[in-house]
This record gives structure tokens, C-alpha cells and sequence, in this order.
């Protein structure tokens, strides 16, 4: 059993569990705690959809209608989806990119980044969550008509957020140099190389947070071609391009690389807050929906 869970892949297996699950519980509590009221009901809505019984024949005529009747909001969804779906392919694509120019730094990057990656995923399942909570708490004042509550609750989100980011990062900057022993099997220069990238992962974390918010309230308005141009554009752009320069261009280690990728995520915090603060992501989709 012990050799079992000394096995990287397994090691990695458990962290990425953790992650979700710790995910979903923070999610949950945000909610709790900041709009009980809200949350309760959705968890009753869920139950009584799942619990909710009907004919089979009065089930498929009911679907048919719905589907007749839900046309144009098929067609509008699809509209305003395609961005999100091709940002979510994009983006992945583009983080591959930056870890295979990393890895040109050698191979003892790759097993760092490696450890970096799965832990890091962990220790952001703080500000993770929270772009749940913006979804949600957001979307539905935008929907109620509510605009000066959505704009109070996203300021209030981003500063939790980034508030439990600096905490999360604090605690992983005083982590980073045992995690790597728990990984049997690397290198001491692999473990050298995973805590620092950790350390300086952890000073980025409330760049991350803001930024994550922030295109969670452009989606939650309905702006799916901003927050395409905003995620995967800026990944496109700044990140890929400023790796490669680093690596290749001014022949960086991969720490200088790193960090130079990583912290230049101020500029994405910069677009993040104009775009939030100007406002023209607040329209109410429901609205918008029932003229379709």
C-alpha cells in the first residue's frame, strides 16, 4: 500500500481529488455565508427536480413543446456559448504551449513543473471556488434587475478573493520546500527547482484571483466575446510570446522565466479591472432572453 502511494501518478491522483473536493466545500460555504438565504433555495430546487415524478408520454410531449418553444433561446445560447467553448480549447492549448516551451529549459523542469502544477491546483482551489460564487451570486441579481447589487457583490467577491489568496499563498510559501519530499523517485535539484516555482507561484496567487473574478463577472454579464479576448487572447499574446522571449531570445533559467510569465499577470488584473469597473458587462440576460 505504502509503495502504491509513493507512485507519482497516484501522488497526483490524490491532490487533484483534494482539489475538488476542497473546491466544492469552499464553494458551498461561500455561498452559506454570504447569501444563506439564496443557497438554500437552490439546494431545494435541486431536490425537488430530482425528486419530481411525472407520466413518461407526458414527459416526451412536454420535451417537444419545450423544444418547439425554446428555439430561439437554443439559438442565442449557442451564440453566446461559442466563444466560452472555444476560450475553453484555446486556453488549454495555450497552457500546453507555455509548459512545452518551459520544458526547453531541460528535463529537470519538466518534474518540477510537474509537482508545481498538481499542488498549485490545490492551494488556488480558494479563489477557484470563488468564481463559482461570482456566477451565481452575480448572475442572479443581474437577472433579478438588481445592478447595484451585483456591482457591491463582485467588489465584495474579488476582495474575499484575494484576501484568501494571500492566505493560501502565505501558507504554501512556508510548504513549498516539504511537498516536494513527499514525490520519491526526484532529484534534489528537482526538488530545488519545484520549491522555488512553488514560492513564486504563491506570491502570484492574488493576480490569479483577480483575474479569475474578474472573468467570471464579464461571463456572468453575458460578455462572451470579451471574456474570450480577455482569457485565452491574453494567454495567446502576452504569455506564450513573453515565454518564448525569456527562453529563447534572453536565455533565461526557467525561474526567471517563470516568474516573468506569471507576475506580468498585472497586466491582465489592469484590463480585468477597467472592463468591471466600467460597468457594460451589467445587462439582465432574462430580459434578453424573452424578446429572442
Amino acid at each position: 500500500m505504502k509503495k502504491i502511494l509513493k507512485n507519482d501518478a497516484v501522488q497526483s491522483l490524490i491532490a487533484s481529488l483534494l482539489c475538488i473536493i476542497l473546491g466544492l466545500l469552499i464553494g458551498y460555504i461561500v455561498l452559506l455565508f454570504i447569501n444563506p438565504e439564496g443557497a438554500w433555495d437552490a439546494i431545494l430546487a435541486v431536490l425537488k427536480n430530482f425528486l419530481k415524478t411525472a407520466n413518461h408520454s407526458r414527459r416526451v410531449k412536454l420535451l417537444g413543446a419545450t423544444l418547439v418553444r425554446t428555439a430561439p433561446l437554443l439559438r442565442k445560447v449557442l451564440r453566446m456559448g461559442a466563444p466560452l467553448l472555444m476560450n475553453e480549447l484555446l486556453w488549454s492549448i495555450g497552457m500546453s504551449t507555455l509548459t512545452a516551451v518551459y520544458s526547453l529549459c531541460g528535463l529537470v523542469v519538466v518534474s518540477a513543473l510537474s509537482i508545481t502544477f498538481t499542488i498549485s491546483n490545490l492551494f488556488n482551489s480558494v479563489y477557484m471556488s470563488l468564481g463559482t460564487a461570482v456566477s451565481v451570486m452575480v448572475g442572479q441579481a443581474l437577472g433579478a434587475g438588481e445592478f447595484e447589487k451585483a456591482k457591491a457583490d463582485v467588489w465584495r467577491l474579488m476582495f474575499f478573493g484575494v484576501v484568501g489568496a494571500i492566505a493560501m499563498g502565505l501558507l504554501l510559501i512556508v510548504a513549498a520546500p516539504l511537498i516536494p519530499r513527499a514525490y520519491s523517485g526526484v532529484t534534489a535539484e528537482v526538488r530545488q527547482t519545484a520549491t522555488t516555482l512553488l514560492r513564486v507561484t504563491a506570491c502570484a496567487m492574488p493576480l490569479y484571483s483577480f483575474a479569475h473574478c474578474s472573468y467570471f463577472t464579464l461571463r456572468s454579464g453575458g460578455k462572451t466575446v470579451i471574456t474570450f479576448l480577455f482569457d485565452c487572447g491574453y494567454t495567446w499574446v502576452v504569455s506564450v510570446p513573453l515565454a518564448l522571449l525569456m527562453v529563447k531570445v534572453v536565455h533565461a533559467d526557467i525561474v526567471a522565466a517563470y516568474a516573468t510569465v506569471e507576475f506580468a499577470n498585472i497586466i491582465k488584473d489592469i484590463l480585468g479591472y477597467v472592463f468591471v469597473r466600467s460597468g457594460k458587462w451589467i445587462q439582465n440576460l432574462t430580459q434578453e432572453t424573452d424578446n429572442a
